[in-house]
């Protein structure tokens, strides 16, 4: 699985993500790549990014043949919060370490006034 995405945090805590997620779910199903949109509010919260998904649009870009089998939409509950750790903030970049999946997320950071 990828996911590349633009996160656009506002200063009212609102986000907005665009961008493209590859998933070969099954080895009898092909790589399916899918174009996702959403919002979320976001929060800091004792050295932790806390977001809530609030809308979600998911359009299978590769195999749309296969949406009755895969519901990806199913799979991305919203109103539920998800925590990260913050463990490097600078002008350039931002990493973060779920705790959902204790991956490490490397991100570029551009501030905007």
């Amino acid at each position: 699985m990828s996911l590349t995405a633009k996160e656009t945090y506002m200063m009212n805590g609102v986000s907005n993500s665009i961008g493209l997620f590859k998933a070969k779910f099954s080895s009898r199903l092909p790589e399916i790549e899918y174009r996702l949109s959403g919002t979320s509010s976001w929060k800091v919260e004792d050295g932790f990014l806390v977001s809530t998904l609030n809308s979600i649009d998911v359009v299978n870009l590769s195999h749309p043949e296969f949406d009755d089998l895969i519901d990806l939409k199913e799979i991305m509950p919203l109103n539920l919060a998800d925590r990260s750790e913050i463990v490097e903030l600078s002008d350039s970049k931002m990493t973060l370490k779920s705790e959902s999946d204790n991956e490490l997320y490397h991100c570029k950071r551009a501030l905007t006034r």
